[in-house]
């Protein structure tokens, strides 16, 4: 029997961006120009699985900054990815509206898990931030909403529950052995290695380093040049304040550059200073690279790279307002493979390593095992030519990289401190080989979608792959087991419980509303017809001199039968 739901679970399950909690209370509903189609995406059917199951009182809430949403419930049941799979929670998917979602089945987020709960936005009255509110559902004594967890934490064997743990020791489970992934784009394809990376994907030795926050991967961003021109000029020359956070993310398309001084920390405005060079963003008039310092390590993002020549733009865009950091996109992916190991997670810490890409490397195009290699110590040299400073080792390249509170506070935990003597890390700084690839469509260089089965016999499904969330949620049918949170976009029963029942309120206020406004309108239309017509019978009436009792209905208008019967 399974063991009793923790309170969090019974809760509407979500995460929250921090933008949409304030977007909420000041905005209403957004209209998108283009609608999602339901009927363009295949949907999981969970009658035609053996082993599906509906996780009790768990619902699927996901809103973002723009009002979309996908909403539905919880499920268990088998998963793969490649030739690796694990019996998991993931997210049915009955309602969206968000048009990102067309002609795909789902998401599968690589990012990392919330460490924390999205806290609630300040009392009112609180340097005029919005009043608390809540959405249906939702926990209102400040208890964690809770999502399913991420699909590599569940292949690696990271579950939430002592029952999901155990059964991942049967048959059921085949697991990754080690927590960590590669991710890798070219011009028509893409490709994510499991478990590692491929040796013979890159050109020379991996830049290692360890990423500044555990809720996503950040790196310390250090410089950007756009040919030989600064853009970030620090007005500080205190190393550990005198760099931006740069976050890697695949489900970012392009570079993205703070347009403000950021209060002071920058002597210009970086992408106001980017546009005065090139004069017009769809034909620069200087076509140069940008050279982007990571901790370090100086990567190449050449023109050919961050001009989509197809559409005559520039794929270099400005940041959100309230950002103080980088997006490095798909500009970078296209050109660098970047290993992402989350071995210690559980420590905080997780490492990124970037290298040059292999220009003669094919990427797959099916699942497939990579050979085993013979492991070699080597020292991290450069990425190419002379884009990378000299290392004497990966541990020395780590604590030059580290300037700040935040990154000091990792190598902290790392066993060293900044400026000061250092012991080796506890674990190893040499990047995990692959054992594992499996190809990305990539799509005009801006998506990328992978193929997900789930259910037995298995359902496969195409889902956006995306390095920026830790979302793991296909489109569903509904089911008459399962909470639910809104329509039944695509088919299936379900037996209204929470949301679905406000929302069923809702249909049939607004059905008998209507239904009343309809007979209102019938009954004064009713009305002036019979005050119209009484009247013209009174004028016709008197024309004829005839006796005026009031009324137009006189004896005239009585119609009499007579019926006689026969003799018996």
């Amino acid at each position: 029997r399974r063991p009793q739901e923790s309170p969090s679970d019974t809760a509407l399950a979500m995460r929250v961006q921090v933008a949409f909690l304030a977007a909420l209370a000041f905005a209403g509903c957004a209209a998108f120009k283009t609608k999602f189609e339901p009927g363009n995406s295949t949907q999981f059917f969970p009658t035609k699985s053996s082993t599906f199951a509906v996780v009790p009182n768990a619902m699927f809430f996901l809103g973002y900054a723009d009002n979309s949403h996908l909403k539905g419930f919880q499920a268990k049941d088998v998963v793969q990815l490649g030739d690796y799979y694990a019996y998991t929670k993931f997210g049915a998917i009955t309602d969206c509206n968000s048009p990102d979602f067309n002609g795909v089945d789902g998401i599968v987020g690589f990012g990392l898990p919330v460490a924390h709960p999205v806290a609630p936005p300040p009392a009112s009255g609180a340097g005029g931030a919005p009043a608390p509110f809540t959405l249906p559902g939702l926990p209102t004594g400040g208890g964690p909403a809770v999502l399913p967890p991420p699909l590599l934490f569940s292949l690696t064997g990271k579950f939430d529950n002592k029952e999901d743990e155990e059964k991942a020791k049967n048959s059921e489970n085949n697991m990754i052995k080690r927590r960590a992934f590669s991710f890798l784009s070219t011009d028509t394809a893409a490709e994510l290695q499991l478990g590692g990376y491929d040796p013979d994907s890159i050109d020379g030795h991996m830049f290692m380093t360890p990423s500044i926050s555990v809720s996503d991967y950040v790196t310390v961003g250090l410089s950007l040049k756009y040919g030989p021109t600064e853009l970030l000029e620090f007005t500080t020359k205190d190393p550990r304040t005198a760099y931006l956070p740069a976050i890697m993310d695949s489900g970012t398309s392009c570079l993205v550059i703070p347009d403000s001084t950021l209060n002071g920390l920058l002597k210009d405005k970086p992408f106001s200073k980017w546009k005065g060079i090139v004069n017009n963003t769809a034909w620069p008039l200087k076509k140069d690279s940008f050279f982007l310092n990571i901790a370090g390590a100086t990567l190449e993002i050449p023109y050919d790279d961050w001009f989509l020549a197809k559409s005559n733009q520039s794929c270099v865009q400005r940041t959100p307002k309230g950002f103080a950091g980088l997006l490095v996109g798909d500009v970078l992916f296209r050109r660098y493979l970047v290993l992402f190991d989350l071995t210690h997670f559980e420590t905080g810490t997780v490492l990124i390593g970037i290298a040059k890409q292999n220009k003669t490397y094919v990427p797959a195009t099916h699942s497939e095992k990579v050979r085993k290699f013979h492991v070699h110590k080597r020292s991290p040299g450069k990425l190419s030519g002379d884009t990378v400073h000299p290392r004497n080792s990966a541990h020395k390249a780590i604590k030059k990289a580290v300037h700040t509170r935040n990154a000091a506070h990792a190598a902290h935990k790392q066993g060293k401190q900044v400026g000061g003597s250092a012991k080796p890390p506890p674990f190893s700084m040499h990047p995990p080989h692959a054992m594992d690839k499996i190809p990305i469509f990539n799509k005009d260089d801006t998506q990328y979608f992978i193929n997900v089965s789930i259910g037995t016999p298995r359902q496969h499904l195409i889902v956006i792959f995306d390095t920026g969330s830790a979302v793991f949620g296909v489109f569903s049918k509904c089911d008459q087991d399962a909470p639910s949170y809104g329509e039944c976009m695509f088919g299936g029963m379900h037996h209204g419980t929470g949301g679905a029942l406000m929302d069923g309120i809702i249909v049939v206020l607004s059905i008998s509303l209507g239904a009343v406004l309809i007979g209102v309108v019938v009954n004064i239309y009713i009305r002036r017809y019979h005050s119209k017509s009484e009247e013209k019978n009174r004028r016709k009436l008197r024309k004829q001199g005839k006796y005026d009792s009031g009324s137009s209905y006189t004896s005239d208008h009585l119609m009499y039968s007579t019926f006689t019967s026969a003799a018996p």
